[in-house]
């Protein structure tokens, strides 16, 4: 008897053990938040002593132990979609320039190169676009050396103008079309300052483009000063006819000499041999 009431006080023991433990966790696990309940099957202990005598046997049952389970709800994270780029359609220009820099030519020549004082000499400016496209703002200066006097220019296009305290023939062409080529016409005349020494040289400079603006430069030209006076073509005894003549001339020397030996040689041979017999 007294065994099995031991028993008894032990299975109560641990019932009561396991209350206290879920009372102490209940208020934890309600912070966390909301809280999904779940039965667990019945636990019975039944305690059998052998005894002479049938003694009714007494069941400890255990208290259903809740399971407290914590269900924690995810929150959606919102995620900024960046704005599509907005595509800006610029149309071309409608004169579309090139992204290299183009060229102009300038070249610059001479009537002639031997003038004499008071003639009158011929300077040509020779513009050329060897581009596809047009070249805008188109210039030609030409600083007049101090040997020349200017006498008048023209130009099949543009306007001319010159200063004279400058000695600066301006031609402002404007617009050079693709492939074109004009010239440019100036007369001046030989002064006295080309009694000196000094050859006469001049050189002209062009610039052209509109956003970008470039300067070239003409080849240069010469002109010497020669005494006397000169046909009226312009074309005097250059160098290149001073050296013809002295070839002719010495060509005629070289011949006049082997006619003359040739011909000594054959009056020689034309003399009779004579004989002098002595007694």
């Amino acid at each position: 008897m007294n065994k099995m009431l031991r028993l008894c006080l032990q299975g109560l023991g641990s019932a009561l053990l396991v209350g206290v433990v879920l009372v102490q966790s209940l208020p934890a696990a309600a912070d966390e938040g909301p809280l999904a309940v779940t039965e667990t099957p019945t636990v019975t202990a039944t305690a059998v002593v052998p005894s002479d005598t049938p003694t009714p046997t007494e069941t400890a049952s255990a208290t259903p132990t809740p399971t407290v389970i914590a269900v924690i709800t995810p929150t959606p994270t919102s995620t900024a979609t960046p704005p599509a780029p907005t595509v800006t359609n610029t149309p071309p220009p409608e004169n579309p320039q090139p992204t290299a820099v183009p060229v102009v030519n300038l070249v610059k020549r001479i009537s002639q190169d031997r003038v004499v004082m008071g003639s009158v000499v011929q300077y040509e400016l020779v513009v050329t676009n060897p581009n596809d496209f047009a070249i805008d703002d188109v210039s030609v200066q030409d600083a007049l050396p101090p040997q020349v006097d200017y006498v008048s220019a023209t130009s099949p296009v543009g306007t001319v103008a010159y200063d004279a305290a400058t000695r600066t023939l301006t031609v402002t062409i404007g617009t050079l079309a693709a492939r074109q080529e004009i010239v440019i016409a100036i007369q001046a005349r030989i002064n006295a300052n080309a009694a000196t020494p000094s050859p006469i040289v001049n050189q002209a400079t062009i610039t052209y483009g509109r956003t970008t603006r470039t300067t070239t430069t003409s080849n240069q030209v010469t002109a010497e000063l020669v005494p006397g006076s000169l046909p009226a073509t312009g074309v005097g005894p250059g160098p290149r006819e001073i050296v013809t003549l002295s070839l002719i001339l010495g060509m005629a020397a070289l011949t006049a000499l082997a006619l003359y030996d040739r011909s000594r040689g054959a009056k020689i041979q034309e003399q009779p041999e004579v004989i002098n017999i002595k007694d």
